[in-house]
């Protein structure tokens, strides 16, 4: 099976899973709950009243945090749908925990540390991850990518429930 006919394969099954209008609903609420999650971790959104962007973001690392959401959304989504169908949840959906999780270590600012690790009183050691957040996104992006096929494979290959 070539990449084609993979991607064919997973539009189908994520078309199936967001046929049904409360999972399409759940994607969407999802989505603005996790960007928003994302925008302030990723020191995108700045909390201190009022309320702001970051004029420090840089437009690519923003832009890959608005797809790490996305990403994480469907993953989310397609992964309560599997479960609700009782469909064989495999360690795709770890894997894709694991993909979310680490882009909470990025940051969209070429000079801001995660800010989660700064209210952890981690200054200093986040500074490090400062120069690698772009590499950390990327990361990201990919094993949520990895993570969604072999979730929509298990969608398309309609699993046998379990007993």
């Amino acid at each position: 099976m070539n990449i084609s006919q993979m991607v064919a394969e997973d539009i189908g099954a994520l078309k199936e899973v967001l046929s049904s209008q409360k999972y399409l609903a759940g994607f969407l609420v999802g989505f603005a709950i996790v960007l928003l999650f994302y925008a302030v971790f990723n020191d995108i959104l700045v909390i201190n009243p009022p309320f702001s962007i970051n004029p420090d973001v840089s437009l690519t690392s923003a832009s890959l945090v608005l797809v790490i959401s996305f990403l994480t959304s469907l993953l989310l989504v397609v992964f309560i749908h599997n479960a609700k169908r009782q469909i064989s949840l495999k360690s795709s959906n770890k894997a894709g925990l694991s993909g979310s999780l680490l882009a909470a270590f990025g940051t969209a600012c070429p000079v801001c540390q995660p800010i989660w690790l700064v209210w952890l009183g981690l200054a200093s050691p986040a500074l490090a991850l400062v120069k690698f957040a772009l590499a950390i996104q990327l990361a990201s992006i990919v094993i949520l990518i990895v993570s969604l096929h072999f979730s929509l494979r298990e969608v398309s290959l309609k699993t046998c429930p379990i007993k």
